[in-house]
């Protein structure tokens, strides 16, 4: 997982991969690269020279542009910079800095940037906070033109690392869209993290345009204002809500994890405890003490992918990189490869290997093939992606020559690092949430096949337009690599049922193709508290078991759930309630290993520390947050300390109590004839009002609704009120819409069976539905839109209840998505559940009872 994002286009990753990132891209800490910063570095030498200490702790020099003096913010821009005290301001602003771009001659990387070097602190954390405000130059400009970050950069040892919403050093609110003409705040902590002799640090903060300034820019006028950046003292606090905030070495005097997971009473001696990391984290004393103590087993974050290897040259190879390479008695033109991200880190574990020969970590390498973070100009002729692609015999010389490489290096005879491989993630999420099948190169994103890189079309199947280099990826990973090492396939939302059928189907395909080889299935565990349920999880890991040898939870983390409201006094029972949700993933994992022919060969938690999880910052990719919010999703807090999660796989009696969840219940009265027409007639005078009072997210829309029944059909009428209503989003569940959750049986299951269905009805009409007979020949639509919102009128089919007054109860939701003005739902409001997780697992419904 651990998704790769620079900050500049000559690092080549697109604004629309940022909007359009599947689950298994985790923003992880920034790789490093060599490349030089701008061509007003010199600048900054002189800038970092006479950079004096401010006793208030304040890092940043004229934040407030109540000075005149502007060369301290002037080192990254070649565009002027001038301080104003005139017109709208935030409140209690007095001036704000504006930089005065020219289309026609300014560089998309004119910027506000500030030296740090002679202040900063490494791995501290410090709290930042401005206000940024774009021209009317922006006005008819896209969302992808109108971005506006916090990144800053850090070189150490000649190396640069870019900085951004997408690293762990960075929580907050420090990528945003912004509205011409309305000041917007960030804020948020950025920690830094560097290896070796620290040469400088800068701030940035940057408007750069569609793919990170090699794509349509608007290039105008834009301000900041109240910059500020102090060492918070408040950043060490516990995560268990208390307000102890002194800085604490790690527990070593607490059991190991590895000692409950691989064992004979866990799921094996044999298994795998690990974890994810990446490169910066190799420098925290503390949180390495953590890895080295409690797991066997390491999955590189981003370091084994396809764009480090190419040393993140996404926009096009490297000047004199391309050279010739035998393979199979054929020279063939191929890149150089850059192992040294991942050989920095691999150094690192086998050292420790070496000194500590009883308590060894094994690797598990990620991954070979994936449609993400792979450099588009590598499926193009010449290795130049503004010509064709290439054809599928080239494509497949030049991915069997990769897989060759690769595993010869890190696995070969001659490896240094022979041994130290348990596993390889073979092929990554090839299968599309939105069909359930192989993704394609049309699936419904913002991102485009012509970015340098993207994050939900496949240019993988662009080339073939088949699973062909999946079975070849697999056919050539068994040839080439050693036959202790295990294959897998990975992906994320396992536990829907849709897609698991699509992954199941891709397992077959590989295993039934001639000289492949398939070992396991990573199901990735990107999870929200309780969601999905123990059955639903249970009830997958049974069915990839039954077709491939071995199941491992390769990335689990849990988000927070719908009903934390993320303040200090609910945090603890919020980490009580993912304590539990961890203990049952626990228990249901070890249950199945006990079983004849499941074998869970390990679970790997995605990240060490919470702080630096990749939910932190917002994201649009399945299993991601949206950085609304605070996320807690890891076994170890900021302090290091264990959490209950934690305790909820190594000792569960020191959790407090689970708590007791009971839904609402209902009558539902009779209907007399009801006409499906949007109106509000006399038949509808037998039934109550039902609020839709539980938000989940930030909702503003609000509704009341009523139902009836007859012995043919549920009636819902639902009346609206949302100021904004937006159908801009390719996904149905983010437009305005109503849906409606009906459990025929009342069997409140843990996953959908074949009377339970899921209708949404948009505000413009259009229908959607989940469930096996949730189909359109069985509902019946009204919906007519008011000054005000809308209303929607509808009649369900019952598909097997024979509908009886005093008889029949029935599992019900009522809930509308509220979709905000950039197109992205921003909540929703319900009836019964406050989870949000209705369209996974019934038992969230409340309980209606039909009557006369």
């Amino acid at each position: 997982m651990n998704k790769k994002i620079k900050g500049l286009a000559s690092l080549g990753l697109s604004a629309a991969m940022l909007l359009g990132m599947t689950a298994c891209n985790v923003p992880s800490t920034s790789e490093t690269t060599a490349e030089a910063t701008t061509a007003s570095e010199s600048a900054g030498d002189t800038a970092a020279s006479d950079t004096a200490a401010d006793p208030s702790g304040e890092l940043i020099k004229n934040g407030s542009f109540e000075d005149q003096d502007m060369s301290m913010w002037q080192i990254e821009s070649s565009a002027p910079i001038s301080a104003s005290s005139e017109g709208d301001m935030p409140e209690g602003v007095k001036s704000y800095g504006t930089i005065d771009r020219n289309a026609e001659s300014s560089t998309p990387y004119d910027c506000f940037a500030q030296d740090i070097t002679a202040s900063v602190q490494q791995g501290t954390t410090y709290n930042f906070s401005f206000y940024a405000r774009l021209s009317d130059d922006y006005a008819n400009a896209p969302d992808e033109q109108r971005v506006v970050d916090f990144a800053p950069y850090i070189t150490a040892d000649g190396n640069t690392n870019y900085l951004g919403s997408y690293s762990p050093e960075i929580t907050g609110k420090a990528s945003q869209v912004l509205k011409p003409g309305e000041w917007t705040k960030f804020e948020g902590t950025f920690t830094p993290a560097w290896s070796g002799t620290l040469e400088k640090a800068v701030i940035r903060v940057i408007e750069q345009g569609t793919n990170y300034g090699s794509g349509d820019c608007v290039k105008g006028d834009y301000s900041i204002a109240a910059f500020s950046l102090k060492a918070d003292g408040n950043a060490a606090a516990s995560n268990d809500g208390s307000s102890d905030t002194t800085k604490k070495e790690y527990e070593a005097d607490i059991p190991d994890l590895s000692s409950v997971m691989s064992t004979d009473d866990g799921i094996g001696k044999d298994a795998i405890t690990g974890v994810s990391l990446v490169n910066t984290e190799l420098s925290d004393e503390q949180l390495m003490n953590i890895v080295t103590k409690h797991f066997n087993g390491v999955t590189l974050g981003n370091e084994l992918k396809l764009d480090s290897m190419l040393g993140y040259n996404n926009d096009a190879y490297k000047e004199g990189s391309i050279h010739k390479e035998e393979l199979n008695g054929e020279e063939i033109d191929v890149p150089e490869l850059d192992h040294s991200r991942a050989d920095m880190m691999l150094d690192y574990l086998l050292k420790w290997n070496q000194e500590h020969p009883d308590k060894q970590i094994k690797v598990r390498g990620h991954v070979l093939v994936w449609h993400s973070q792979a450099p588009e100009w590598f499926f193009h002729e010449d290795y130049d992606k503004t010509k064709d692609y290439v054809s599928k015999d080239v494509m497949n010389k030049r991915l069997e020559w990769y897989i060759k490489t690769m595993l010869e290096y890190y696995t070969g005879e001659n490896s240094k690092y022979k041994g130290m491989f348990y596993g390889w993630d073979v092929v990554n999420e090839a299968i599309s949430d939105q069909t359930a099948s192989y993704r394609t190169d049309v699936e419904q994103s913002a991102d485009q096949l012509s970015d340098s890189t993207h994050g939900t079309k496949s240019s993988w199947w662009k080339v073939y337009q088949s699973n062909e280099y999946i079975i070849n990826a697999f056919k050539w990973a068994n040839k080439y690599g050693p036959a202790d090492l295990e294959l897998y396939y990975n992906d994320y939302n396992e536990c829907d049922s849709r897609k698991r059928e699509g992954i199941i189907k891709l397992i077959k395909d590989v295993k039934k193709a001639e000289g492949t080889r398939i070992d396991g299935f990573g199901m990735q565990g990107h999870y929200s508290v309780n969601a999905p349920s123990q059955t639903q999880i249970e009830e997958s890991a049974r069915a990839y078991a039954a077709v491939v040898d071995k199941i491992m939870l390769t990335e689990l983390d849990v988000k927070v759930s719908a009903k934390f409201n993320g303040s200090t006094e609910g945090l603890p029972a919020e980490l009580n309630r993912e304590g539990h949700y961890y203990r049952k993933i626990w228990e249901t994992m070890k249950a199945l290993d006990k079983e004849e022919g499941i074998n869970v060969s390990g679970i790997t938690v995605w990240g060490v520390i919470d702080p630096n999880s990749w939910l932190q910052t917002s994201n649009t990719v399945g299993g991601a947050a949206d950085g609304s919010m605070t996320q807690y999703p890891l076994l170890f807090d900021g302090n290091y300390q264990a959490k209950p999660a934690y305790y909820g796989i190594v000792d569960p009696s020191k959790l407090e109590e689970e708590e007791v969840i009971t839904r609402p219940e209902i009558e539902i009265h009779k209907a007399d004839k009801i006409k499906i027409d949007g109106e509000l007639d006399d038949a509808w005078s037998k039934a109550e009002d039902i609020p839709l009072a539980i938000p989940v997210g930030k909702p503003a829309a609000e509704c009341t609704s009523k139902v009836l029944w007859d012995e043919d059909n549920l009636y819902v009428y639902m009346v609206v009120k949302d100021a904004v209503l937006n159908d801009k989003s390719a996904d149905d569940y983010q437009q305005d819409s109503i849906e409606v959750f009906i459990d025929e049986n009342n069997g409140k299951s843990g996953g959908y069976e074949a009377d339970d269905k899921q209708y949404r009805v948009s505000f413009n009409d259009k229908h959607s539905f989940n469930g096996e007979k949730c189909l359109e020949e069985n509902m019946k639509a009204a919906v007519k839109k008011t000054d005000d919102g809308y209303i929607v009128e509808a009649a369900f089919k019952w598909t097997d209840l024979k509908a009886k007054a005093g008889e029949s109860k029935i599992g019900l939701e009522l809930q509308v998505n509220d979709a905000g003005s950039a197109g992205e739902r921003i909540g929703t409001i319900s009836w019964a559940d406050d989870t949000g997780t209705g369209y996974m697992s019934p038992e969230v419904l409340g309980t209606a009872a039909l009557v006369d």
